[in-house]
């Protein structure tokens, strides 16, 4: 007796080729081809910001009593526990840009105030007063004029030798102002 074997041709021919056509998917990186589409964003262009200042000269008064008497020299004026000097400087600003926030800050480096001494710096727009002030209008560049005023404080409880005959180093503190975020 014999047996016959029976051969599936088509069953093999179909794993050939479906292996031929993963080999060809793999060869491409795997990668198929879908459909896409792109679009520009805008027709023009827009650009960013700026904010220039150019800062005053400082003049200063002994405000201790509340009279805000001038000092003419303030290298020759010097403080005592319980004085409040103030200084005021006009600062031009240029400011470009949308939402503009400005924040002002005293920089004072260090050992540029003796111990007992502090210092604060606020804004003033005119009508608004402040650490921070909006530059409203400024998408064109507009132009600010701002008042800053330090304020130098010696401490009435401010004791001990270590106190006396410190320098305050003016020359190492300015007046920053920094963009802030809108929050």
């Amino acid at each position: 007796m014999t047996t016959t074997t029976k051969k599936n041709h088509g069953a093999v021919k179909g794993t050939i080729a479906a292996a031929a056509g993963v080999a060809v998917l793999l060869g491409g990186a795997g990668t198929f081809a879908l459909w896409n589409q792109s679009g520009a964003i805008g027709t023009a262009a827009t650009e960013t910001g700026s904010l220039t200042a150019e800062f005053g000269a400082m003049a200063w008064q002994d405000t201790t009593t509340g009279a805000g008497n001038p000092i003419a020299k303030i290298e020759d004026f010097r403080m005592v526990p319980g004085d409040t000097v103030v200084g005021t400087s006009t600062i031009d600003v240029t400011a470009t840009g949308e939402n503009l926030l400005v924040d002002a800050a005293l920089d004072t480096a260090d050992n540029a105030l003796p111990s007992g001494v502090t210092a604060t710096v606020v804004l003033s727009d005119g009508s608004t007063t402040g650490e921070t002030l909006e530059l409203t209008g400024s998408n064109d560049g507009a132009e600010h004029q701002l008042t800053a005023t330090v304020t130098l404080t010696f401490a009435a409880n401010a004791e001990g030798d270590a106190t006396m005959t410190q320098p305050i180093d003016l020359t190492n503190m300015s007046i920053d102002l920094q963009q802030r975020l809108n929050s």
